[in-house]
């Protein structure tokens, strides 16, 4: 490494050094056997360009033997392209389904007319031009740090015909709020059906990691300190429910399906929530993207799931 081996030795942060990003984020799902596709927990709309989207965070692709055991199963991401539907047959190497690795879409769940709220110029929104490409964006920029932006909610809305804002089958407002960073996908006055994307976010993972960033990384693993913005984890299974907000946090409440106390958590505004309300949430689930604390993992999923996830950790640094 040279010279600026010295600063690795002493707890300097510089950056810089040698970037690396994972090439090996998967971004499709072949599959493995011939078979019979059934999908598992079915919620699935098509999008204005006649696409199968995947709507629900519990759905499974599952492939099934001339007998109709399982050969395989796999879950499906929020936002994923469905390429096959129930009762398809299929080759092994058929591809059943692909998605982007390095963002998580926001997807409307109606259809109608797109309206902005909150989004201010300069306060909560801003043009950025990509330089590779030449084409500019609106993103969503950290609101809270301008005394102007105290108290709004950015939001993409979707109105009905009448101009009201739209109701969803599992009840509440088609009102999707957007996280820092989100990058806009439509714009106000836009006609969009069910299941066409209207923001995208960044996912943590697909930033540049480089070896000065990755050291001070294994010690914060093997020190077990909580990373900051770290990921929370489901405690229990059961359904979402999104409580009042608590200053500048947003309350979820998980409801266990054995009539158990409800479970309480409280998330910072600006992140983005992988749930929604009315969603099913499998115990060990993550609520928040980000790194998850050690200490959950293994108060949630016991040891073998934590000494894999600091070996695959470490690995990737």
């Amino acid at each position: 490494i040279g010279e600026p081996g010295t600063q690795l030795t002493m707890r300097t942060f510089h950056l810089g050094g040698v970037a690396s990003a994972k090439v090996v984020d998967q971004s499709s799902l072949e599959s493995n056997f011939d078979g019979t596709v059934k999908i598992k927990q079915r919620n699935v709309v098509k999008d204005s360009q006649g696409r199968l989207m995947v709507m629900g965070r519990n759905t499974a692709v599952v492939v099934l033997d001339e007998d109709g055991s399982e050969r395989a199963v796999h879950r499906l991401p929020y936002g994923t392209h469905l390429r096959v539907d129930d009762g398809v047959k299929v080759k092994r190497g058929d591809r059943l389904a692909e998605w982007d690795p390095y963002t998580r879409p926001v997807l409307t769940e109606i259809e109608g007319t797109v309206d902005f709220e909150d989004l201010v110029e300069g306060v909560s929104v801003s043009e950025r031009r990509d330089e590779s490409t030449g084409i500019t964006n609106s993103v969503i920029i950290d609101w809270r740090a301008s005394p102007r932006g105290a108290d709004l909610r950015p939001a993409v809305a979707i109105k009905d015909k009448k101009g009201k804002i739209g109701k969803l089958s599992r009840g509440g407002e088609s009102r999707y709020l957007l996280p820092v960073d989100a990058i806009l996908s439509v714009e106000t006055g836009h006609q969009v059906m069910a299941g066409d994307v209207l923001a995208r976010i960044p996912m943590e993972s697909a930033k540049t990691r480089d070896i000065t960033g990755g050291l001070p990384r294994v010690a914060e693993l093997f020190e077990a300190r909580r990373p900051k913005d770290h990921a929370i984890i489901a405690e229990v299974s059961g359904t979402v429910q999104l409580g009042r907000d608590y200053k500048n946090k947003r309350r979820i409440t998980i409801t266990p399906d054995d009539g158990q106390e409800p479970v309480e958590y409280l998330i910072p505004k600006g992140r983005h929530l992988a749930v929604q309300e009315g969603d099913r949430i499998e115990k060990g689930e993550f609520l928040l993207d980000g790194h998850p604390a050690p200490h959950d993992i293994l108060a949630i999923k016991g040891v073998e799931e934590l000494a894999n996830y600091l070996v695959n950790e470490i690995q990737e640094v």
